[in-house]
């Protein structure tokens, strides 16, 4: 966003029609709630690296722009990394790319058909998502002074015996606390305990198996057996969670 508060938009796909009419539903879904935005349609990925991606805000991605190296899922997974904090809304003809957008943090997954059903859902939930207010505050200590997080940035907490590693999406903090007592402020709905000394952001999980958990920024946390049924969980309810904007 810049400084004077203009929401920067992006669309991309391959077909020119339907850029067209997602930028058409975009503008006047803002317009109506009086939020200055500016919106840019590109039609492949090289169009939009060459954008100043860590400015966008929202970004509105067909997941098979006709190129087979490179696709909308990839280039979730590359803004991912440069700008945590755009939120991503997938765009497909094809139900069975649902599963294989969770290998990237996105905020809605649509189905064309169901664009204009699903698409005000979706900008709605980005809007929450890059409010301020929305954010969830983790109060912490280190030393004499007191200190809060954005718990929406956090990727997951590290138990060190008595202080903890909390990895964000810019930095890693580190504070005296026990990660029974961050579990305790944390929402169980986004949050799980996956090991004795780790607990994990739901959004943030790119790969889940047997042993193990991949997240944001390339990390990998440990699933102990203790907690892997209730892991498996509170993983696949937030996966369904995710996927009613498909469902409903």
């Amino acid at each position: 966003m810049k400084a004077d508060n203009t929401l920067l938009v992006c669309v991309i796909d391959d077909m020119a029609l339907f850029s067209k009419k997602i930028h058409c539903m975009v503008s006047q879904y803002l317009a109506a709630r009086n939020i200055s935005s500016e919106i840019c349609v590109v039609s492949n990925p090289q169009e939009l690296k060459a954008l100043d991606i860590s400015a966008l805000d929202i970004l509105i991605a067909d997941i098979d722009l006709g190129q087979e190296q490179e696709n909308g899922i990839t280039l979730a997974k590359y803004i991912n990394h440069i700008n945590p904090r755009c939120q991503i809304i997938f765009v497909s003809s094809y139900l069975n790319y649902a599963t294989e957008v969770y290998s990237a943090n996105h905020t809605w997954f649509i189905l064309k058909k169901q664009l204009e059903q699903k698409l005000p859902m979706a900008l709605g939930k980005a809007l929450e998502n890059l409010s301020p207010s929305s954010g969830i505050p983790l109060v912490l200590k280190r030393g004499r002074e007191q200190f809060m997080i954005d718990a929406n940035t956090i990727i997951c907490i590290e138990s060190l015996q008595r202080k903890v590693l909390i990895y964000c999406t810019d930095r890693i903090e580190e504070a005296y606390s026990t990660i029974y007592a961050l579990e305790k402020q944390l929402p169980s709905k986004k949050f799980v305990r996956c090991h004795n000394s780790y607990i994990v952001n739901l959004s943030m999980v790119e790969v889940f198996s047997a042993s193990s958990l991949t997240l944001s920024k390339d990390i990998t946390v440990p699933i102990s057996r203790q907690y892997k049924a209730a892991t498996k969980a509170a993983f696949m309810e937030h996966s369904v969670m995710m996927l009613e904007g498909i469902t409903q």
